[in-house]
């Protein structure tokens, strides 16, 4: 956990994808948290794997913005994501 805050700290992105089986159709969802001037930016986007040529019309976007580290570990710990997973990401990101 001290190499994830260290990198957060340094302005690195950290997150990641999974895909949830909800009522039996698959989402794909991405989770991410970067500190930005100060502040630490969580990422949340989901959408239902079906509809992903349409990810304009059907994506589902969420960033907020907390003081502080802690604060933005507990908002992804309310909605049931474990930061200790988060890792570096690749490709495009969303910061």
């Amino acid at each position: 956990m001290n190499r994830l805050i260290a990198a957060i700290e340094h302005g690195k992105v950290r997150g990641f994808e999974e895909i949830k089986i909800i009522n039996g159709e698959r989402y794909y969802y991405q989770y991410a948290l970067k500190k930005i001037n100060g502040n630490y930016m969580t990422y949340l986007f989901f959408i239902l794997e079906s509809k992903m040529d349409s990810i304009e019309d059907y994506g589902n976007e969420g960033i907020y913005t907390f003081d502080n580290l802690n604060d933005a570990f507990d908002y992804f710990n309310k909605i049931g994501i474990n930061p200790a997973f988060f890792k570096g990401m690749r490709g495009t990101l969303p910061f």
